[in-house]
């Protein structure tokens, strides 16, 4: 039924015949497995609000900044992303700052930090310094009538310390690593995720003015905060396909045998 090819098993002079459809689709099966095992797709997110919080102003809102401010003095800065649509297995991952200039400053830290779902839902707002609607550093949603204050006593309060990086005198971006255990949570629960940006060796330095700025997504012409990851191939659904077609292909191999 099918064209064989012969090989030898041993010393012995038996040829053993294998149908080449079935040599066939045991090498896609092989060719499946290794290249889905390269087929790793890298995921980048763009933050979807960013907004410095500043406590010397604690009623102002700086949501339409093209830079937020992470340092001493009493500056944070609140950063969200959208991972709702999203269900793959991923590896560890991390997040990229790029910074307004490069950083005159040598060996401080930014720390980033989960705020908790409570306070997910905070306003970026549009103003570049001012009272108005969007996130303060005492209100998610703005100094007025209508603010909504922040769960706990304050933004940064019951937030869980993910990881940390230093930076260099010249340095125009920097890279916090993000487990691979966190990012898979995030994508599980899905939908927003909320993170706090500090700096607390310039928080703790012995005097001096210590800020960092970061592009924000209203600059526009540069990356705001960004988070990357890869995905991890699955291949098991891939192989039971091939694997199934071996098995056709042997099933319907010996039927033609018997009917020989």
């Amino acid at each position: 039924m099918f064209r064989t090819f012969g090989y030898r098993m041993g010393s012995s002079a038996s040829t053993t015949k294998i149908p080449w459809v079935v040599a066939v689709l045991v090498a896609a099966m092989v060719a499946v497995c290794i290249g889905s095992q390269s087929a790793a797709d890298t995921i980048t997110l763009d933050a979807t609000a960013d907004a410095s919080l500043y406590q010397g102003r604690s009623d102002w809102n700086y949501g339409g900044q093209t830079y937020s401010v992470v340092g001493s003095g009493g500056w944070h800065t609140a950063v969200k992303f959208d991972l709702s649509g999203l269900d793959a297995a991923v590896s560890d991952g991390e997040l990229k700052l790029t910074f307004y200039y490069d950083t005159e400053f040598d060996g401080y830290d930014i720390a980033v930090s989960e705020m908790p779902l409570s306070n997910t839902d905070w306003e970026e707002g549009t103003s570049t310094g001012g009272t108005g609607t969007g996130a303060t550093w005492d209100y998610k949603s703005g100094a007025s009538e209508s603010s909504v204050a922040w769960v706990g006593d304050s933004h940064s309060d019951s937030v869980t310390y993910l990881a940390s990086s230093t930076f260099a005198t010249g340095d125009t971006t920097m890279t916090i690593a993000i487990s691979q255990t966190k990012l898979n949570e995030w994508i599980t629960r899905g939908g927003e995720v909320s993170l706090l940006l500090t700096s607390p060796l310039a928080e703790s330095g012995g005097g001096g003015q210590h800020l960092t700025r970061i592009y924000t997504k209203e600059k526009g012409s540069e990356a705001p905060a960004q988070l990357s990851f890869t995905t991890v191939p699955e291949p098991s659904s891939l192989l039971l396909v091939v694997a199934g077609l071996v098995g056709i292909a042997v099933f319907a191999w010996r039927g033609g045998r018997k009917s020989i």
